[in-house]
This record gives structure tokens, C-alpha cells and sequence, in this order.
């Protein structure tokens, strides 16, 4: 049956408040290759066995696909690449050999993907340290310590990487970590996810709410109450064609909703109501007008972004466990699944954007992790699992190009920039490349 979306009456918005300019968090600052890092081994002792080794696989001489001649992304500022939250970038991938370039680990646990600029890594652990390293080489540009542990993956925009810590978001220069803004102690930002930069403006998805803030100045643009069920928490938000839409479950009754906010006001545009749903893991994405969203009812959907109407929507044999990654002609989608052992089973569908038929299905990743199908790079789709392997498919038969075992512990991300994958995980971040022995 298509559904309609359901038009909702604007929610009260608050004013503008100003900040009060604290700056009690600190940064240590380290340079090059003999600065201070937890990690004390080199990149050439780091570095695992290269793709033609036990845990790694190709296609081998007999792959036929044809890689982007374009060069490889220079940066993955945020969750979805950029503020769609699509996860893809028509750009070089980075295929075969590759290898474990460098680790660094952190004295928390780094629960959450990293953010990439031209130069560097930026990544937070649940301790409260915040880190930039070399891009490259993985030596520490410099450490920061927030009061509070950092509960999403971080973004950069502009030479200021932005966190959620504890009940605060935190503006830090990029060149040197200094605290440049907190927000107000009374700002919706407490439980918030992955956070999203466009135009100046940073949103955050918390409990209860959805909130704008001045990238510059940190002032609260405009907070949206949400009635969250049990579960509580938006879904990090994307923005597109003038809305931000975010996911969350509602209660009363219980049922993943998405909401359409007008970016400018704060107020509410529209809203859809999955069947069913108790909380809400996977974001949504935007491409060319229509946001992909799925719900822990074991559907998929694919939206209007002017007025919330249904495309379309595909029931799943699970709940989808990761935001959408949309590609020209497909939306990658990670689903949870019955499985044994301490981790439950995930896999990788591909759906046809344009009807939501399943074009292939990835049997090969039985571990995969929250997040994973977040990075689409040319020809390739990028995951990880939670026995820290990085894996690369081919976006158009969902067969591994690469498999690469590089971390003790689980892994989320990825983000891939400057011809490297970047993720984070128990151990720490670590970024694989090409560059071998002599590289």
C-alpha cells in the first residue's frame, strides 16, 4: 500500500542564545614522527600482509571492471561524506595491494569513525580525547581533553572540527585542538549522533530533539522537540533541498518516523510513520530529491524529500543496522540478521533506486558492523566488521575486490580520503593504503 506523508503542525522554536566564550578544555600540541602518541610502534612494524596474503582477497588478473580514472576524494568530512549523508563520491577507490599503513590507539575506546580533511585524521574516544593525526604518516598533530566523553563520530568544516561531548557540543581549531566555542549548557545536544556541517550551520540529532547551531559562534539557531518513544534518540540528521530530516522512533504508538525540518526555521515540513519500529539506528540519506530511510521493522523506503510521499517501500528479512549508501543507479542497505555466536550475522543489500528491487545480496561479511555501508568510492563500497576487517566489494555484483584484517577489536567508519581507508574501533584508528615496505 503507498502512504502518504502526514503533514505536522510547526513545533515551538527557541531564540538565539549567546555564548559565554569558556575555553576550560586543553590541547598538546606534538609535532612529526618523534611527538608523543599511545601508540610506540612504527607505521613499518604496524602494517599487515598486503591483499595477496590470508586476510586479504581480490578478483585477481581476471577483474574486468573498469576503476575511475577521476582522483581519489581529498577529504571525508563527516558520516555521509557530506550533508546528504549519501555516503558517495564518484571519485579513484583504492584498490589492490593494500595494506595497514598506520595504527594509533587512544587510552579509550574509539567507539566512532573518524573525520578527514586534506591533512589529517580527527577522532574522539568515550574518555574525553580528542586527536588529529598526519593524514599520511599518522604522527600526532596534537591531543585535546573535553570534560566529558565524546558520544558521536566528529566532523570538520572550515579548519574546525566539531564534537558532542557529554552535554555540550565543542567547536576546536583544527590547527592546534584550542577550544574555540561550547555550546550553552542548556542546548539540546545530550545522547546526540554523528554531527552534520552545511552552509555554516552545524545540526544534531539528541535525545528528544533536533537542533541547529551557528558553525562559527556556537549560538543556538533552533531546537525542534521530537516525541521520541523509549528509545529517545534522533538519527544524525541530513540536509538537502532546504530540509533537514532525521529519523526517530515514536512512541504512542511505537513506529520509526522520519521528519522533514524546514533548515531555515525549525519548523516541521512533514512526516512519515514506518508500520511498526521501537527505535531508529539507521540515518537517513538524500540523492537527487529523494531520502532513503530504513526502520527497525525490517523496511526500507524511499521518500519525497518535498512532501514525504512513498516511492516505495521494501520490507527486509532484518532490521537495517546502517545508514544507506546511495549510488547512481543503486541504495546499499546493512541489515541485522539471525546469527550465532556474540555477534549477530549482517549483510549487504543492493536495491535498484528507482523500484527497490534487489539487485544483489553480500553473504560475505558475517560481522558487519554499524555504519559500514557509509563509504561508496567509485566502483567500490567500503565496510567493516566487528572483528576489525576492512572489506572492499564491487558496487555493481557485491563480490570482494579486497578483504584486510587490520585491528584486534571492532571497527566502524570508514571514511576514505587521500587514497586511504580511515577507521576507528577498540584499538584505536588505523588507515590503510597501497603504501608497502617501500613505500
Amino acid at each position: 500500500m503507498r502512504r502518504r506523508a502526514v503533514l505536522v503542525a510547526a513545533l515551538a522554536t527557541s531564540g538565539c542564545l549567546r555564548l559565554t566564550g569558556s575555553t576550560t578544555e586543553t590541547a598538546t600540541r606534538t609535532g612529526g614522527a618523534t611527538g608523543t602518541t599511545d601508540a610506540a610502534t612504527t607505521a613499518d612494524t604496524e602494517r599487515a600482509t598486503a591483499a595477496t596474503g590470508d586476510d586479504a582477497t581480490g578478483d585477481g588478473d581476471g577483474e574486468t571492471t573498469t576503476e575511475s580514472t577521476r582522483r581519489p576524494p581529498t577529504a571525508w568530512a563527516q558520516l555521509g561524506y557530506d550533508a546528504t549523508n549519501a555516503g558517495f563520491v564518484d571519485a579513484e577507490p583504492v584498490a589492490r595491494p593494500v595494506y595497514a599503513e598506520w595504527t594509533r590507539t587512544f587510552d579509550g575506546r574509539t567507539r566512532y569513525g573518524p573525520a578527514v580533511d586534506s591533512d589529517a585524521v580527527y577522532a574522539a574516544d568515550d574518555a574525553g580525547t580528542v586527536a588529529a593525526f598526519d593524514a599520511a604518516t599518522g604522527d600526532v598533530r596534537w591531543r585535546a581533553s573535553v570534560d566529558a566523553g565524546v558520544t558521536a563520530r566528529p566532523a570538520v568544516a572550515d579548519g574546525t572540527v566539531y564534537v558532542a561531548a557529554g552535554d555540550r557540543l565543542r567547536a576546536l581549531a583544527a590547527a592546534d585542538g584550542r577550544t574555540v566555542w561550547r555550546s550553552p549548557a542548556d542546548a539540546a545536544v545530550g545522547g546526540a549522533g554523528a554531527l552534520t556541517v552545511s552552509d555554516g550551520v552545524v545540526y544534531v540529532g539528541a535525545r528528544g530533539s533536533a537542533s541547529a547551531f551557528d558553525a562559527a559562534t556556537g549560538d543556538v539557531r533552533w531546537e525542534h522537540a521530537l516525541e521520541t518513544g523509549p528509545s529517545g534518540r534522533a538519527t544524525t540528521p541530513a540536509v538537502a533541498d532546504g530540509v533537514v530530516l532525521t529519523s526517530y522512533a515514536g512512541g504512542d504508538p511505537d513506529r520509526t518516523r522520519v521528519r522533514a525540518i524546514d533548515a531555515a526555521s525549525g519548523e516541521a515540513a512533514w512526516e512519515y510513520a514506518f508500520d511498526g519500529g521501537s527505535s531508529a539506528e539507521s540515518a537517513v540519506a538524500v540523492a537527487d530529491g529523494v531520502a532513503y530511510a530504513g526502520s527497525d521493522g525490517e523496511a526500507v523506503a524511499a521518500l519525497d524529500v518535498a512532501d514525504g510521499t512513498e516511492r516505495w517501500r521494501r520490507d527486509l528479512d532484518g532490521p537495517p543496522g546502517a545508514t544507506p549508501a546511495v549510488g547512481p543507479e543503486r541504495v546499499f542497505v546493512a541489515t541485522r540478521e539471525a546469527g550465532t555466536g556474540e555477534y549477530p550475522n549482517r549483510g549487504v543489500r543492493a536495491l535498484d533506486r528507482e523500484t527497490g528491487e534487489t539487485a544483489w545480496r553480500s553473504g560475505s561479511i558475517p560481522r558487519l558492523a554499524i555504519e559500514s555501508a557509509s563509504a561508496l568510492v567509485g566502483t567500490h563500497l567500503y565496510c567493516v566488521d566487528y572483528a576489525g576487517t576492512v572489506y572492499a566489494l564491487d558496487r555493481e555484483t557485491g563480490e570482494a575486490r579486497w578483504q584486510l584484517t587490520a585491528n584486534a577489536g571492532s571497527l566502524t567508519g570508514p571514511a576514505v580520503a587521500n587514497g586511504r581507508v580511515y577507521a576507528a574501533g577498540e584499538g584505536g584508528v588505523v588507515a590503510i593504503g597501497t603504501r608497502g615496505d617501500d613505500g
